[in-house]
């Protein structure tokens, strides 16, 4: 009975080291989800349009804007360099996994992809054939699409002068270059 006992007690302390380790089973922290193209190109695809996204498309940048400030609702945003996408995530609290700086690989396949506003988008479908990005709403689900490596960069911001900004700009990190502020006088409004 003692032996039964020191066997049970030994194999709860061998098999319960690893308690704080929150993440997926199976999964490794270089992810085997490699991104074959880039946001520019997926945004050039897209045209004007959305549609669900039916090849194996990957793309991956680092993490540019999350919801932590509380300016940004259940989105985040990545960089690639070629452009900004804004992943339609859904879940609160999103600047926990996917901190500022953090490289995150995205399946599109079966994602609808849009651009809203100027913004490239990606997200569940919300409307026959695909029209809309919306959230996805559930980590399970999440976890299908967006991959997050344990690779950090240093964010550089696109510095641009106000006639350079255009669409492709939607999104991405940027440095406002040869403005001044000045103070109006609130008596000549």
């Amino acid at each position: 009975m003692r032996v039964l006992f020191i066997f049970l007690v030994t194999s709860q302390i061998v098999y319960g080291c690893g308690y704080d380790d929150f993440t997926a089973p199976g999964k490794t922290a270089e992810p085997d989800i490699i991104p074959n193209t880039d946001i520019g190109y997926v945004r050039f695809l897209c045209g004007n349009g959305s549609g669900i996204v039916a090849d194996d498309i990957v793309v991956g940048g680092y993490v540019t804007a999350n919801d932590k400030s509380g300016n940004i609702y259940r989105s985040f945003f990545i960089e690639d360099g070629t452009g900004a996408l804004e992943v339609r995530a859904g879940m609160y609290s999103l600047h926990n996994v996917y901190v500022r700086g953090r490289y995150v690989a995205v399946k599109l396949s079966g994602l609808t992809v849009s651009i809203y506003n100027g913004t490239l988008q990606a997200g569940l479908s919300v409307g026959e054939n695909g029209v809309g990005a919306g959230y996805i709403d559930n980590w399970a689900v999440a976890a299908d699409y967006l991959h997050t490596w344990s690779d950090y960069g240093n964010l550089e911001p696109l510095s641009i002068r106000v006639p350079e900004f255009s669409e492709d700009s939607s999104g991405r990190l940027i440095r406002q270059e040869g403005m001044k502020f000045i103070q109006a006088d609130a008596t000549q409004l």
